[in-house]
């Protein structure tokens, strides 16, 4: 009774009751009035009534604060709503998302959300805390289990749950575009509540078997992204196909079973044969002329999740800073569609023709998510063909769906480039021509805004982007193919000299591209990352040493040009596995190079370097802005005295970063 007592007694201080026995009176009434409705109405035993008492006093409290609110109907929807995920560390997008799916424009829910929050705090009912700029919330557990009983009837729950399920789909990041990665972790977690709950639930209509379907695509991607969640995220993906194979099939299937039934097809090609099947049940489902389901369809447009690139890959409507919560309002949209009729182009599909796509988009999400376990294998493994295999089955399903509806994904074009990276790390034989042949698709596809039949791919099946400008698919593709002359230089050796010129003329268009990007040191970081693995491939193990530093020093200089900022590099797996590189690549280098008299020096400075920057991204995820020094340059001085430091050795350290 602690908390009830503390809420209580912050409600005679903010109502200012004048006489506060008659307050207690009344409260004390309203509890056992309440108490004896849970008996009557609720179905439960006097005893588990009485034990439950708390909990009422809370809801009490609760329904007294939100009445006083300019919206309460609203503001007691968005608290019902919350009360379905974990109860600590709720993000704020979280919360605005959820009170989109009760608010209305008289309404918006940025201000529902920020009464409902700020209220809640003045009355100790929840806390704030502000983590990297962004605002998080934690409510009690006996909070969260006293709003639990505003929601008396099973159909209420139902309406509350989906509203659940749609507030957090709408940002849950299925494939590391929409979200910063410090956020992964929250979503994982306000993921898995969720999803227990809809499984106590049984069996549940349609709709929701979709929204829960990718619920499980989402959490699987967020556990996947974080450093040791690789088995559990799989759980995930196999578990969101059976659930769209048990909506669309009916309850007796499951993907397995699905996949037994194709004996007469070649192994490596039974996954596509799936997907096939899957398509074409899923695009003529009952579903796709459910009200609700189409409703929820229609307003993704307006509520999509964009990021400052997808913006930039979309005509010129408005900057980054006017978006709402990441996507655009009703009027912004209706600009964008302005632009594109006065480009000559549809910028948002036809509701009939979303209908279909969004069902297809889930199906392909699915295979898609796996290729991202490509980058937790080491080196060729049986998973990385599974992997291979769930993509092609994700273009599969691209390119009927690009037949039927001449809508092109984007996702489609990622899972592509993502699959040609997987083959060039399977291809181990002794012929060049597989090498030949993927460097040739990653030319095609480096040019698809010049392909006059996918000129546009839509931004979640939803927004069309133009590909022509889209350098960071370009520098993405060039990278790769940088890989591909690694590996046709030791296959070639009639070639060596051409093939390693063809990857340092790579490097210098990479480069440039690189520095277009939004975070233009992350992806220098990247590129000389790449050029370090071409390097070792061609036997120069002391140049990969140098490039593997320039690696380091670029995020180094990301990290010190986001300072004091929210930033999304700040994961210490990227760290280490530049370290990995360098320990690999400085192990050859001394073995070749064992007469040189600087290797002590440079393996030590590496390591300086490595542990500083280590260091610096663990004390920014635990520190406040507040606590972050405003100077980057005092801030950042022991990193300069390392860089300064690695001209100093000659031919081995790192040039001077002046282009």
């Amino acid at each position: 009774m602690a908390l009830a007592l503390r809420i209580f007694l912050k409600s005679i201080e903010s109502e200012q009751a004048d006489d506060s026995e008659d307050f207690l009176n009344g409260y004390l009434e309203n509890i056992e009035s309440q108490t004896k409705s849970l008996i009557e109405e609720g179905g439960v035993s006097e005893i588990e009534a009485r034990e439950q008492s708390a909990l009422v006093a809370i809801k009490i409290a609760i329904d007294r604060l939100v009445k006083d609110l300019p919206f309460p109907e609203e503001s007691m929807q968005l608290l019902k709503v919350l009360s379905f995920f974990s109860e600590r560390d709720l993000p704020r997008e979280l919360i605005v998302s959820c009170a989109e799916t009760v608010s209305t424009p008289e309404k918006p829910a940025s201000e529902v959300t920020r009464l409902v929050s700020n209220r809640l705090c003045e009355r100790g009912i929840c806390v704030m805390r502000t983590e990297n700029n962004s605002r998080l919330l934690s409510l009690h557990k006996l909070v969260k289990q006293s709003l639990k009983l505003f929601c008396k009837k099973e159909k209420e729950k139902i309406e509350i749950l989906t509203k659940a399920l749609i507030g957090i789909n709408r940002i849950l990041p299925k494939d590391g575009r929409k979200h910063e990665a410090r956020f992964l972790e929250f979503y994982a977690k306000h993921g898995l509540a969720l999803d227990k709950t809809v499984g106590e639930k049984g069996s549940v209509k349609p709709f929701i078997k979709f929204l829960h379907c990718n619920l499980l695509v989402g959490i699987g991607y967020c556990l996947l992204s974080q450093s040791s969640g690789a088995t559990e995220g799989k759980k995930y993906f196999h578990r969101a196909r059976d659930k769209y194979c048990e909506l669309v099939m009916g309850g007796g299937y499951s993907y397995n079973r699905l996949l037994e039934e194709q004996s007469n097809v070649a192994v490596s090609q039974r996954h596509k044969e799936v997907a096939c099947i899957l398509y074409e049940t899923g695009i003529h489902h009952s579903l796709l002329q459910n009200e609700e389901y189409r409703d929820f369809i229609h307003e993704l447009p307006q509520y999509h999740r964009l990021t400052k690139k997808d913006l930039n890959n979309m005509p010129n409507v408005c900057p980054y800073n006017d978006l709402v919560n990441g996507h655009m309002t009703k009027e912004k949209l209706e600009l964008f569609e302005e632009k594109g009729r006065g480009m000559g182009m549809g910028t948002i599909l036809e509701k009939d023709t979303m209908v279909q796509v969004a069902m297809a988009e889930l199906l392909m999400q699915i295979f898609c998510v796996w290729s991202k376990t490509h980058s937790t294998l080491t080196g060729y493994t049986q998973e990385l063909d599974e992997c291979i295999q769930q993509s092609e089955a994700a273009l599969e399903v691209s390119r009927k769906l690009y037949e039927e509806t001449g809508v092109y994904l984007l996702a489609g074009l990622i899972t592509d480039r993502e699959r040609l990276a997987m083959e060039i790390d399977r291809e181990t034989s002794s012929s060049s021509d597989k090498l030949r042949s993927i460097k040739d698709q990653l030319d095609e596809l480096s040019n698809v805004g010049d392909d006059e039949g996918k000129r546009y791919a839509y931004e979640a099946g939803l927004m069309r982007s133009d590909l022509k400008g889209d350098n960071y698919h370009r520098m993405v593709c060039a990278e790769w193919k940088i890989n591909c002359y690694g590996k046709l230089y030791q296959l070639e050796l009639a070639n060596q000299e051409q093939h390693y010129a063809s990857g340092q003329q790579l490097l210098t268009q990479v480069k440039e591209l690189a520095r277009k990007q939004v975070y233009s040191n992350s992806a220098l970081c990247y590129c000389y990352r790449y050029y370090a693995k071409f390097l070792s491939d061609c036997d120069k193990s002391g140049e990969a040493v140098k490039y593997i530093l320039k690696a380091m020093q670029q995020l180094g200089l990301s990290l010190k040009n986001g300072s004091g900022k929210s930033h999304p590099e700040l994961e210490n797996h990227k760290f280490e596995r530049l370290y990995r590189s360098l320990d690999k690549y400085y192990y050859s280098y001394k073995n070749a190079q064992s007469e040189a008299g600087d290797d002590t020096k440079l393996l030590t400075q590496q390591g300086k370097l490595y542990e500083y920057l280590k260091s610096l991204t663990e004390s920014w995820k635990n520190e406040t802005p507040s606590d972050q020094p405003t100077d980057s340059t005092d801030n950042f001085q022991v990193f300069d005295e390392i860089m300064t430091s690695h001209t100093e050795i000659p031919p081995y350290g790192i040039p001077p970063e002046n282009n």
